[in-house]
């Protein structure tokens, strides 16, 4: 694509690496938070958080801790030479966390140099955007006024209908992207789970559906629980002994993903971790249990998450989610959000009694908001073959007719005049 291939090599001299050497000394000396203008702080937790894929790594002085601070201010180094040079109209980066990626991002934000963050979704692996920030976090500063007030057509209703029932595994479609339960879709109802679980089938059910520990830190990261163990404590803490009730937890799926480890702590670690003797009335489904989120939630009184993305699809069934943590879902009143430990209580008390509700109106407004994040917001796929959400070659022939694609064509326009994405248009290629 007639693109200039840069190495940090052709950037990093002896100076630059003596100052990142003695850089890196002050850092765990305590003296030093900022880099070029830019905290360092956030960078490094997402880079340790996702190397060792737990919620909350020791940040110590060692091989793996002094070689994320030397990526990062050597990024950093970088990209002040870079921008310098040659006063980018634009930056893009790949989500816009982590080491690289995050000092790459952080360091436009710090100089208020323009950039764009991008990475796939849930819909046919599309591509989403954001401006001035990671892609992960970004959309949670989308106001309401940009989704709310839209009223849906028939068409946009159904295909919204549509992409909730493929992630339910209703409808089959092997493009699917992060299909967790793909391979176990029996459905069970309340007498058969109770069984299988040595449950009393006249207890109530409440099911909690906690992220990866480590993603849900760094994606969703709750303000009322900051640390992902001290609200799987907290939740477990509130049911415990309670003889009318059987908590269930079910372990996200993605844990285990086609036989390998995609966690070292899981839901159960922190659990064992917690607990000498796990509460009778407590349940911890492993991944791979036959009982999957989707045929749980249906059974469930209702059910708590951090920021899971299962709420969506469980309150498109009905079933009241709890929310405690900050997806982009946040305050979009389709779950039910919480701003404090009070309101955690209270809102766990009101499902006890049977009194959180998925009303109509809660279905209208996750309508609306899918519809924004998934169709508006969500590029789709017409450049690149995507299956199990691994690139299998091109969609295009050559430069030319990769230029011509409407859909990249108004991508590339909307970044270039900052403006707000809306892809919604181009999916009647899909119907």
């Amino acid at each position: 694509f007639r693109c200039t291939d840069l190495q940090y090599k052709d950037y990093i001299g002896n100076e630059d690496l003596s100052l990142i050497k003695h850089s890196i000394s002050n850092y765990f000396n305590g003296d030093l938070r900022y880099f070029l203008d830019v905290d360092i702080e956030k960078i490094l937790y997402s880079a340790l958080q996702r190397f060792y894929l737990i919620a909350e790594p020791e940040v110590k002085d060692d091989k793996v801790t002094r070689g994320f601070l030397s990526t990062i201010f050597s990024t950093l180094i970088v990209m002040d030479k870079l921008c310098k040079k040659i006063n980018p109209k634009y930056v893009m980066s790949s989500h816009g966390t982590y080491s690289t990626w995050g000092a790459v991002v952080e360091y436009c934000k710090a100089h208020g140099i323009y950039v764009i963050t991008y990475g796939q979704n849930y819909n046919h692996c599309g591509i989403e955007f954001t401006y001035d920030d990671s892609y992960l976090t970004g959309v949670l500063n989308d106001t309401e006024n940009k989704w709310a007030g839209k009223n849906l057509s028939e068409k946009e209703i159904s295909r919204v209908k549509r992409f909730l029932d493929e992630r339910l595994g209703r409808i089959s479609d092997d493009k699917v992207a992060f299909d967790y339960n793909k391979y176990n879709k029996i459905h069970y109802n309340k007498k058969q789970i109770c069984q299988m679980l040595g449950i009393n089938p006249n207890r109530k059910l409440v099911g909690v559906f906690p992220n990866i520990p480590w993603d849900g830190q760094v994606t969703g990261g709750s303000t009322v629980f900051p640390r992902y163990r001290e609200w799987l404590h907290y939740t477990v803490e509130y049911f415990r002994n309670r003889d009318d009730v059987a908590l269930i937890l079910r372990s996200h799926p993605a844990e285990v993903n086609l036989g390998t480890d995609a966690g070292r702590e899981t839901t159960e670690s922190i659990i064992r971790d917690l607990y000498t003797e796990i509460p009778d009335n407590v349940f911890v489904l492993d991944p791979r249990n036959k009982i999957n989120s989707y045929t749980l939630g249906e059974n469930c009184d209702f059910g708590i998450t951090y920021s899971s993305t299962v709420s969506l699809e469980l309150t498109y069934l009905g079933v009241p989610i709890i929310l405690c943590g900050c997806p982009p879902f946040k305050d979009k009143d389709v779950a039910f959000d919480i701003a404090s430990v009070n309101d955690y209580d209270i809102l766990l008390n009101k499902g006890m009694n049977g009194e959180l509700v998925v009303t109509e109106d809660r279905i209208n407004r996750l309508f609306k908001y899918l519809h924004y994040f998934f169709f508006m917001r969500t590029m789709p796929q017409t450049l690149v073959e995507i299956k199990d959400t691994i690139p299998q070659g091109y969609l295009f022939k050559n430069e030319d007719e990769m230029n011509s694609d409407p859909v990249f064509e108004d991508m590339f326009k909307k970044i270039t005049n900052k403006e707000p994405m809306d892809f919604s248009r181009f999916y009647e290629y899909r119907n």
